[in-house]
């Protein structure tokens, strides 16, 4: 008991705290900094966003449109509640609107292509230059292309590769376009 005793008075002892107040200011000094820093972090990145607040959002989301409360809300707006209108009159329930069905027209998988292309997202890009080379290899089907051909779509081939191997690659237009281009020239030239 008295070696501790002896221990907490030389911890208190006021020559020593005065020896070691120094130490204490930068270690005051290098909390305030780093507790600065992490809310700076904080506001400045994702972090918070990603931790709660989505899943707030997905949970006001979700329900707003499936919770219970919600479901009888859109079941009795379906319903025809009020069926008196005016002077007791037995209201009429709306038909429904007869929509026409349009008349789609097959598109060809090079006009797919082309819509990829005009989309100008970067990963449509790379989509259209893979369905473009799958396209030219279904056509071959045994049949071989002119040399001058060849020798183009090997190079174009090099690009879907490299598409392939590296899928955080994104294409330019320019890029693609050029590939597209001589993929069209061979397909024409087979047909």
């Amino acid at each position: 008991m008295l070696d501790f005793l002896n221990i907490y008075k030389g911890l208190i002892d006021p020559g020593l705290q005065q020896a070691l107040l120094p130490v204490k200011v930068v270690v005051i000094i290098v909390s305030v900094i780093m507790l600065v820093a992490a809310i700076w972090f904080l506001a400045n990145t994702n972090y918070l966003n990603n931790l709660w607040l989505d899943d707030i959002k997905d949970y006001k989301t979700w329900k707003k449109r499936y919770s219970p409360r919600a479901k009888k809300r859109n079941y009795k707006s379906k319903q025809n509640i009020a069926p008196f209108g005016v002077a007791g009159q037995v209201e009429q329930k709306e038909q429904p609107v007869k929509r026409e069905i349009k008349q789609t027209v097959p598109r060809t998988d090079w006009e797919r292509i082309i819509d990829k292309l005009e989309s100008g997202r970067a990963l449509n890009y790379n989509l259209a230059l893979l369905d473009a080379d799958k396209l030219l290899q279904k056509k071959l089907d045994g049949r071989d292309l002119d040399n001058f051909y060849a020798q183009k779509v090997m190079e174009a081939k090099e690009l879907v590769e490299e598409v392939m191997s590296d899928d955080s690659r994104d294409l330019t237009l320019e890029e693609v376009g050029e590939a597209i281009d001589i993929y069209k020239k061979a397909l024409e030239s087979l047909d």
